[in-house]
């Protein structure tokens, strides 16, 4: 676990703690077969009811079916104590997950890795992202699932906000080659999505993935912060607009959307 001072009008702790175990790995991965727009749409979850994957799919059933989910994770941050949820989390430690002791060992030693770079970037992070967008408000507490991701890379998942209480969970699996650097840049592309809701910016939803994905991974603002030496966005309008704002180094002046708007009054924005 890990806090920072951020300073500001007022002294800010922030949070930042990296969970790591067979019972979140799972959890995180069940979350996502119900839950990520790109699975709903292309697996038929029948076929993953064979042979030992079977209880673990049967348990993602009933986690669905009966809306544990909320339970689930503020129990796995310990910010709860349900006795039903810590009973299904211990289930979950019982699956069996080949050479699990390995693969807990790796996510280990990329944990401080990551941990590392977190520290070094942080402040500058938080300085660029408060000049982009009108942020003013950050999560007091950030939670993030490290997992297991056996193809190349690195996969984000499913974001998981309280807005009252101030605190998110993120996850992100880790494959062969992933980078602490590619890593981080996929955090906040993540994290972005909390803080928009956070701070009550006004990002119509059907761009705001489009918008993110343009900063965030390998975007303009990861190349300014140093994440990614290329920049890998879809072409478009928006991105052209989002190109000239921090080519001409707008940051300085106003933030995004004031200079959208300035630029695009007549732009979907």
């Amino acid at each position: 676990m890990v806090k920072v001072n951020i300073p500001r009008k007022e002294v800010t702790i922030i949070m930042f703690k990296i969970i790591i175990s067979k019972r979140a790995d799972l959890l995180a991965k069940l979350y996502d077969l119900y839950h990520a727009p790109q699975i709903q749409e292309n697996l038929p979850y029948h076929i993953l009811y064979i042979g030992d994957l079977s209880e673990i799919v049967y348990y993602g059933y009933v986690f669905e079916k009966y809306s544990l989910w909320d339970k689930l994770f503020d129990t796995l941050i310990e910010k709860k104590n349900d006795y039903e949820a810590k009973k299904y989390l211990e289930n979950l430690d019982k699956v069996n997950l080949y050479k699990w002791d390995l693969i807990e060992a790796e996510l280990g030693l990329f944990s401080e890795k990551f941990t590392k770079m977190y520290n070094d970037y942080n402040r500058k992070i938080r300085d660029m992202l408060s000049k982009i967008l009108p942020i003013k408000k950050y999560f007091e507490e950030e939670y993030l699932i490290l997992g297991f991701n056996p193809g190349r890379g690195v996969l984000g998942s499913t974001l998981r906000i309280n807005l009252e209480e101030k605190y998110i969970v993120n996850t992100l699996f880790i494959g062969i080659n992933t980078t602490p650097e590619k890593s981080l840049d996929l955090y906040i592309h993540e994290l972005l999505h909390g803080l928009i809701r956070l701070n009550n910016i006004n990002i119509p939803d059907e761009v705001e993935e489009e918008f993110i994905s343009t900063l965030c991974p390998e975007g303009y603002l990861s190349e300014l912060l140093g994440l990614s030496e290329t920049i890998n966005v879809s072409e478009g309008s928006l991105q052209a607009y989002i190109h000239s704002y921090f080519a001409e180094k707008m940051y300085e002046k106003m933030d995004l959307l004031k200079y959208l708007e300035l630029k695009a009054k007549n732009h979907y924005m």
